[in-house]
């Protein structure tokens, strides 16, 4: 293989795994930005996903299609769930946090007891799990497919949120509920809806991420981690700033490990450590998560309570 191809090859991957990043880190965008909920649960959702995948997608392109609305449902009962859980907690958000995370361990736990502790392989199913040639070389054909339906998700959310009415409509809840309900929004209303548009997003990627990621006890964690990473990298909220940590840190750690692999492991530290040092808190707003990220944002137009885009 010339270096050419290899380079080609490492941003190709790269290319990939930030796109799915972004896909898993964008409900717990979305959440925090709206309603200043970090969702400890989110890896889990994911999670959940897989081994709807792990079940449906051996099954030919019928089983994809109905694992993939299966995660969908099962997505939209997930938020559902913890909006009904985080509701009395509204306002407190380390006891939100709390709270999710102790749903995250239960629903680890279930899922262990339901599929056990081994990891179970995903396939795509049919010509979507056989290979194409990349450079020369042999490449996983569902990951080029994954890279143009992680690009339309993104391309979707970006218009819906900052070009439709229903985007409108939850960055006025955002900025000021008050306000907005006394426009005739319902904000509890809002917030039902973005908690289950938000689960449906995580299960469901977490089912099309499945044959790149797998299905397996520990998934949800690492899935959380390097989401927590994005959404911190990105700015707190902003959902183009969670796309160009994702893409930067998915082609920064193939090339590390090509570089040397004892790098690889530590490029999501490292990248967590300077965005935090280099960060600044912007005038105006408080210091801590749930206060900046209800607020509007004069300097940050990408923030979710901001423009929302």
């Amino acid at each position: 293989m010339s270096v050419v191809a290899a380079y080609l090859l490492l941003a190709v991957d790269g290319i990939a795994s930030g796109l799915l990043l972004f896909c898993v880190a964008a409900g717990l965008t979305v959440l925090f930005g709206v309603f200043g909920v970090f969702n400890m649960a989110h890896g889990t959702g994911c999670l959940l996903g897989a081994y709807i995948a792990a079940i449906t997608f051996p099954h030919g392109p019928a089983g994809m299609a109905a694992g993939v609305a299966a995660a969908v449902a099962g997505g939209l009962v997930f938020g559902g769930l913890l909006q009904v859980v985080l509701a009395p907690l509204r306002d407190r958000p380390m006891q939100q946090s709390l709270a999710t995370l102790g749903i995250a361990f239960l629903a680890a736990d279930l899922l262990t007891e339901q599929f056990g502790a081994l990891p179970l392989r995903v396939e795509a199913p049919g010509r979507l799990g056989g290979s194409v040639t990349v450079a020369g070389q042999v490449y996983p054909l569902w990951r080029l497919v994954f890279i143009a339906v992680a690009l339309l998700l993104a391309m979707t959310l970006f218009w819906v949120v900052a070009r439709t009415r229903a985007g409108a409509i939850v960055r006025a809840v955002a900025v000021d509920p008050a306000m907005a309900a006394a426009c005739g929004i319902n904000p509890r209303t809002v917030r039902w809806v973005v908690f289950a548009v938000a689960g449906a997003l995580t299960v469901a990627v977490g089912a099309l991420g499945a044959p790149i990621v797998g299905a397996a006890p520990g998934v949800d964690e690492q899935l959380l981690l390097r989401s927590l990473v994005v959404v911190v990298v990105g700015g707190l909220g902003s959902i183009r700033g969670a796309f160009i940590a994702a893409l930067g840190v998915g082609v920064l750690t193939p090339f590390a490990a090509m570089t040397a692999s004892g790098l690889s492991p530590i490029v999501l530290t490292v990248t967590l450590m300077l965005a935090l040092a280099l960060r600044r808190t912007q005038p105006g707003t408080t210091a801590t998560p749930a206060a900046s990220a209800v607020q509007p944002s004069t300097t940050r137009p990408d923030h979710v309570a901001g423009a929302f885009s």
